[in-house]
């Protein structure tokens, strides 16, 4: 295979030498599952249901970031069967968080896009672009929960018209919900589910 000739057998979480398939023995048994817990952000005495497979820790954090900043997009397909077992496959339609043109031209993809794909191919649902950004924000990373509010407010549009759909929603990772819960609001009137591949250690039950 081309990409394990150019990166080598590696375990696409802790990077450890593999002779086979694309996880060690360890992290087989380690990593931090949600056991399919379902999370609820409230907006507005409204709930919008988030399920995501890993908790974002330790390898989780290292993979994701190699994913989406080092050209792993390889990593999408094995990441996608991961979110196939956490969902059923009743949607009308898969549809992703955009990110902006100047993120799009320095990374090359959008993760979420790619994620979105390869999950569409696993359970032959239909994946569209259905929102875009319309402007550019400054990152949410380290910023509390009222902060994010303010910058990603208003910045997403809808691309087509939708209605009366039952949407899975996709991205990388969920931490406060403001980024999904926008993306919702853009598609009032539908069913909007969201998955992730990994959430927040806030959400964590203790």
């Amino acid at each position: 295979m081309i990409l394990e000739f150019i990166f080598g057998r590696y375990c696409i979480f802790c990077q450890a030498i593999i002779s086979d398939g694309h996880m060690c023995s360890k992290c087989k048994k380690d990593l931090p599952y949600t056991d399919r817990e379902v999370i609820k952000i409230k907006e507005d005495d409204n709930y919008l249901s988030v399920k995501s497979v890993f908790y974002y820790e330790d390898y989780i954090m290292d993979s994701i970031y190699r994913f989406k900043y080092k050209n792993r997009k390889h990593y999408a397909k094995y990441y996608a069967r991961y979110m196939k077992s956490i969902i059923d496959n009743r949607f009308d339609v898969i549809t992703y968080v955009p990110i902006s043109k100047k993120r799009l031209k320095e990374r090359g993809y959008n993760q979420a896009e790619v994620l979105a794909k390869e999950l569409g191919k696993l359970i032959n649902i239909e994946v569209k672009e259905l929102i875009y950004r319309h402007k550019d924000t400054q990152k949410l990373r380290n910023k509390g929960v009222e902060a994010r509010k303010n910058i990603i407010e208003g910045v997403f549009r809808k691309k087509c018209m939708v209605k009366g759909k039952k949407i899975l929603l996709i991205d990388d990772i969920y931490t406060t919900g403001t980024t999904l819960n926008e993306c919702s609001k853009v598609l009032n009137g539908n069913n909007v589910h969201c998955l992730t591949l990994a959430c927040g250690k806030n959400t964590k039950k203790s």
